[in-house]
């Protein structure tokens, strides 16, 4: 394994770093009065989006059922759109070029009984392959947690004004014909 221990130590490596660097005074005032570890309700206010995909990924299969049903998706989609999300943001964070690129962690394609609003990821290779799959789950998730958000008619604005460039459409990013007709923007 790399980092030289089994799956789970190098999770753990990674989560007690995040913590370790944390520069959060809650972790100070945690120290100053109690012992390690950190609970893990603290804990991941400290970690990035990698680490708690991680551990979604590493659990019991029983806890990302719970989890997964919260969301009502299947435990294997859950997790691959989180992995997802955690690409996204990794791209996103390091200013590297994310609208016309691939996404390597792709969004699997629900069960029509999980997300119906999102099967259509699966007509069209662009769509999940793109920045497209992953704004729609994030649509998904933002309108799971939050039912009167306006993200995703902002988003789906957002990509309506998309600006005329060479080399970078908005069908470069997924975003084909018809795609602002779909339930997950309305």
């Amino acid at each position: 394994m790399p980092g030289g221990g089994t799956r789970h130590q190098n999770w753990l490596a990674k989560a007690d770093g995040a913590i370790a660097r944390s520069k959060d005074d809650w972790i100070e005032e945690f120290y100053a009065t109690y012992s390690p570890p950190v609970p893990i309700w603290m804990a991941v206010e400290a970690w990035d989006f990698g680490t708690l995909s991680w551990l979604l990924e590493m659990a019991h299969p029983n806890d990302r059922a719970a989890i997964a049903k919260r969301y009502g998706l299947l435990p294997n989609t859950l997790v691959s759109w989180i992995k997802t999300l955690a690409f996204v943001r990794n791209i996103s964070a390091h200013h590297a070029r994310l609208w016309n690129a691939g996404i390597i962690n792709q969004p699997l394609v629900p069960k029509p009984f999980e997300a119906p609003q999102l099967v259509h990821i699966g007509s069209d290779f662009e769509r999940r392959t793109r920045v497209y799959g992953a704004a729609a789950v994030a649509s998904y998730f933002v309108r799971r947690i939050n039912p009167g958000t306006s993200w995703p008619s902002r988003m789906k604005a957002h990509w309506q004004a998309f600006p005329a460039m060479p080399f970078a459409s908005s069908i470069q990013g997924g975003f084909l014909a018809g795609c602002d007709a779909e339930a997950i923007w309305a």
